[in-house]
């Protein structure tokens, strides 16, 4: 994979992949991996399913996945983005260490790497200490944010395995896992370990846990399989567990400044593009995650230029959909139609499995975006997501009633709008076509 600078802080897991960030803005952006050169890897490997599974024993890297939720209640979209500031600053002060660090940050969830899952089980307690404790904390160091409308919870998931690390992001089975457990499993205040990490003998942190926690048995039937796992007992977590104190507001604000880019929130009427992969479950059963890796990358490598050529703005990668902001709708258009193109072109000559196929989905409205935490907020965010998400085909472009408001098409001669469908929200939308 090329020359990679080492990291003498990650003396435990694959130091080619690992994200070893300097501060909590950054969210695993340090230049560890040539994504360019990784995707060339991948295609050199094509149909070759022996030489992929080589190819992914030989970059995985053993630990475990932790995934968590802070359950936040915020109306105001402004004060949720200076919420999620102060949050992740707490937990870079006290909880990130050489051996549990955060991968990517998704507005209230966090992807965390741990060496082993009893470590991430030890940091998951102390960010439940830090989340009960927080309501009081930030008031006292941000006063302008005031009282929460609501005391935040946390929930976590956490699987140990073989996990691939990229910049930014996390792939493997720990991964879904940890995924099925934190979010779709676990209830607030709920930390939810698989049983076969919280049974590991060769883990000598879980093995310390559990003479600490009473492990309550579970299991759960998600998507036909059967999945074991364990409840800690959240009555027992104050007992056993020392308190990680907040930091001081002097502290805090120190912090803050060293970082130099927590004042990066920009306001503004933008057309939020969402796109979404197809076939993530099916493709990676068959084919194994680097088969699905190869036209994630393959399709941000197509797309991400395209933005940049009309003036729009990737803000965030989440998994398999990429998210865009763009100064109107007909830039957002053209951007499309090109992607469509090129899209068009790669996928010529290549079997179905082997093709990226994609829909879209464009709203428009006000947003709030902090780039340094590759963070949006706002309606037109949420039902563009929704909408690529959970309605749009496989080369399907949606676009909502707002988009055409605004006075769009004008480009007439060149694309169409039908099929005028409806949201459950009430939300109003189309099938773009090209002519």
């Amino acid at each position: 994979m090329g020359n990679y600078p080492d990291c003498n802080r990650c003396p435990s897991v694959n130091k080619k992949l690992l994200v070893c960030p300097d501060d909590w803005l950054e969210v695993a952006r340090s230049p560890t991996v040539d994504l360019d050169d990784l995707l060339r890897r991948l295609q050199s490997v094509e149909g070759d399913k022996s030489a992929e599974e080589a190819l992914f024993a030989k970059l995985q890297s053993q630990g475990a996945c932790m995934i968590v939720t802070v359950v936040l209640e915020e109306p105001n979209d402004l004060r949720m983005l200076k919420i999620l500031k102060y949050l992740r600053a707490l937990f870079a002060m006290k909880v990130w260490s050489d051996e549990v660090r955060l991968v990517k940050a998704d507005e209230n969830r966090f992807f965390i790497f741990a060496v082993t899952a009893g470590r991430a089980l030890k940091a998951a307690v102390s960010m439940s200490f830090l989340v009960a404790e927080f309501d009081a904390w930030i008031g006292n160091v941000c006063p302008d944010i005031g009282p929460l409308s609501s005391p935040p919870s946390l929930k976590a998931g956490i699987h140990g395995g073989a996990i691939l690390l990229i910049e930014g992001d996390c792939f493997g089975d720990p991964v879904n896992v940890a995924s099925k457990l934190g979010e779709d499993t676990a209830k607030p205040k709920e930390i939810l370990v698989s049983a076969t990490s919280a049974q590991n003998q060769n883990d000598e942190d879980m093995n310390a846990l559990r003479s600490c926690y009473m492990l309550k048995p579970q299991k759960i039937e998600i998507s036909g399989l059967i999945l074991d796992y364990f409840v800690v007992d959240s009555k027992l977590l104050d007992k056993s567990t020392s308190r990680n104190g907040a930091p001081s507001k002097e502290e805090v604000e120190k912090y803050l400044a060293d970082t130099g880019k927590h004042n990066s929130i920009e306001t503004a009427e933008r057309v939020i593009l969402t796109t979404d992969m197809s076939g993530f479950t099916r493709l990676t059963k068959t084919y194994g995650i680097l088969h699905f890796l190869r036209l994630v990358l393959s399709a941000r490598n197509i797309m991400v230029p395209a933005f940049q050529k009309v003036g729009g703005r990737r803000v965030k990668y989440e998994g398999d959909n990429i998210i865009a902001a763009f100064p109107s709708v007909d830039s957002a258009v053209l951007c499309i139609k090109s992607c469509a193109e090129q899209i068009a072109v790669f996928n010529r000559n290549r079997e179905k499995d082997f093709q990226i196929r994609i829909g879209y989905a464009l709203d428009v409205g006000v947003v709030r975006m902090c780039y340094a935490l590759d963070d949006i907020i706002g309606a037109a965010f949420d039902c563009s997501f929704q909408l690529a998400e959970d309605v749009a085909e496989v080369g399907e472009v949606l676009v909502t009633e707002r988009v055409k408001l605004i006075g769009w098409p004008s480009i007439r001669s060149s694309t169409t709008l039908r099929n005028k469908r409806t949201l459950k929200s009430g939300d109003r939308y189309y099938a773009l076509s090209f002519e």
